[in-house]
């Protein structure tokens, strides 16, 4: 769909971007609503770089918390390494109701970890990517992270422990 899109009234500009916005996501929702395997095409969008940001996008806009939470291993995941939509990962998992994340962050975390376990530079960024997360999300977790990061048998993992400065930053060190 090509439009004219006005320079010159910078309030029919916005009009503009506005009536976009409203029709795309009406699009979006009725596209949905007729799709099958729901679950499935949102698991291998995630896995594709490609359309990862379109499938965590849908998923914030749905706000459909039990899908959300079908799909939080492969967000948790997801949320273990820096890549270009770890931020709307983050968005994602923080989304979803607070007690519940709480009560399920850290198995979903331990399972990604243990699968690094013989991988040490991808454990490390793990390591780090969820303390930064956890930071966001519950002080009292990411204590118990950073106390299982200073004792890890992984050089690069204790100093992550060590340089995790409990204000949601690594110290400058670091």
């Amino acid at each position: 769909m090509i439009m004219s899109i006005p320079n010159d009234n910078p309030e029919k500009t916005w009009e503009t971007i506005l009536n976009l916005d409203r029709s795309g996501v009406g699009e979006i929702c009725r596209c949905w609503v007729a799709l099958d395997r729901k679950v499935e095409r949102l698991q291998n969008g995630l896995k594709k770089p490609e359309e990862r940001a379109a499938a965590l996008r849908v998923l914030l806009l749905l706000q459909d918390e039990e899908l959300k939470k079908t799909l939080f291993a492969e967000l948790v995941d997801l949320a273990s390494s820096a890549h270009k939509d770890i931020g709307l990962c983050r968005t994602v998992i923080k989304s979803i109701r607070l007690d519940w994340v709480r009560s399920n962050i850290m198995a979903a975390m331990s399972s990604v970890l243990k699968k690094l376990a013989d991988q040490p530079d991808w454990e490390e960024e793990a390591y780090q990517r969820y303390a930064e997360l956890l930071a966001e999300i519950d002080q009292t977790l990411l204590l118990k992270h950073v106390e299982a990061a200073v004792v890890h048998a992984n050089e690069g993992v204790r100093e992550i422990g060590h340089d995790f400065d409990f204000h949601g930053q690594f110290a400058e060190n670091s």
